[in-house]
């Protein structure tokens, strides 16, 4: 078996932007973009025509396959081979896309706190979010470090009530009542005396298939009568409450539906597994479905809600982090990200008022 050695950059840290950057993909990207290699240089490189055939005939060297088309007709193309390896690096970058935006956002907080070892640390645990990591790396000029601990909603919320962090997130259905399953999961975790809510963000839920939509599914019903693979959440997340009140709601049961043995890890993970061809469908975020490039059926508007104790609002630092997540630069800074509505961002509510059937 052949070894072949990659090595990537980081990129822009921009919310949602591509994370990596790796010479052969970004060439191969850029032809599939453009139509040719011609244009690709064109549009996107600072090089010649002859030097990128160049580069791209040393990787077919290593690699021992065709990368780009050389018959008539479709000249400087994307071979079935290239077109395949892009598929699966895709693939893996959307995997493992919160590791390592987790990973760049802590080495830039390792720098800062080498030159600044006063501030006060907030810690975070809960349900992973793109607009947290963007929240942890905003908040490296703000007089507080965000420590960030990704867990699940219900483990958020468990290590709040337990004292194990300052501040936990966790997503609940807009309309939910006290019945549904998320009430059911995070009302025992919940101290109306001692805890408040902080509105961070509403975002759009549903379910993810491939580019196409090739099964024709637009419900869990469709999931379900048409035998589609689903990509599971494990228990205890958000998307898992929110999944069993969907059945619930569509009259089904779990074992109506054909669950992937493997677990996936949060909503990137999702996404990953449906563009690998290891699922089907599955739920996740609307944000996460467009990067991942795959088709998107929005099922559910949920509030995405930051848990804190009261005494952490009336703090100094508690003060902080409300005034940042109520900034314009704030709102700014995620602006571009699909799904996601962050007016109320920062606004401090009771348990009962947030959350009525309380």
């Amino acid at each position: 078996m052949r070894q072949i050695h990659f090595s990537y950059e980081f990129l822009s840290d921009t919310p949602g932007a591509k994370i990596l950057s790796n010479r052969l993909i970004d060439l191969l990207e850029s032809v599939e973009r453009h139509g040719s290699l011609a244009a690709a240089v064109e549009a996107d490189f600072d090089i010649s025509y002859r030097h990128a055939w160049n580069e791209l005939r040393a990787w077919e060297v290593k690699i021992g396959q065709p990368l780009l088309e050389r018959g008539r007709g479709k000249p400087g193309q994307l071979t079935a081979f290239s077109k395949k390896l892009l598929l699966s690096v895709r693939g893996v970058h959307a995997r493992y896309k919160p590791q390592l935006e987790a990973l760049r956002a802590d080495l830039q907080e390792a720098f800062v706190r080498a030159l600044d070892d006063s501030r006060p640390i907030v810690t975070f645990a809960g349900c992973p979010d793109v607009v947290v990591l963007a929240l942890k790396k905003f908040a490296l000029d703000s007089p507080f470090f965000l420590d960030v601990n990704f867990n699940s909603s219900e483990r958020g919320l468990e290590d709040l009530a337990e004292g194990r962090t300052l501040v936990t997130g966790f997503n609940f259905p807009v309309g939910a009542g006290g019945d549904s399953a998320a009430a059911q999961t995070f009302r025992k975790y919940l101290d109306p005396h001692g805890m408040q809510l902080i509105r961070f963000c509403t975002r759009i839920q549903g379910i993810a298939v491939a580019k196409g939509n090739p099964l024709g599914l637009h419900s869990l019903l469709d999931v379900s009568l048409k035998k589609a693979r689903y990509a599971q959440r494990a228990k205890g997340s958000g998307t898992r409450v929110l999944f069993e009140d969907l059945l619930h709601a569509s009259g089904m049961v779990p074992e109506d539906i054909v669950l992937c043995k493997k677990l996936a890890a949060s909503h990137v993970d999702v996404a990953g597994m449906i563009s690998q061809g290891e699922a089907d469908a599955g739920i996740c975020l609307a944000n996460v479905a467009a990067e991942a490039d795959l088709d998107f059926i929005a099922l559910s508007r949920e509030v995405y809600f930051l848990a804190c104790g009261r005494s952490f609002s009336r703090s100094k630092v508690g003060k902080d982090f409300l005034k940042l997540l109520r900034s314009e630069a704030w709102k700014a800074e995620v602006s571009q990200l699909a799904g996601y509505d962050l007016n109320g961002c920062g606004s401090v509510v009771d348990v009962a008022q947030a959350l009525p059937w309380f």
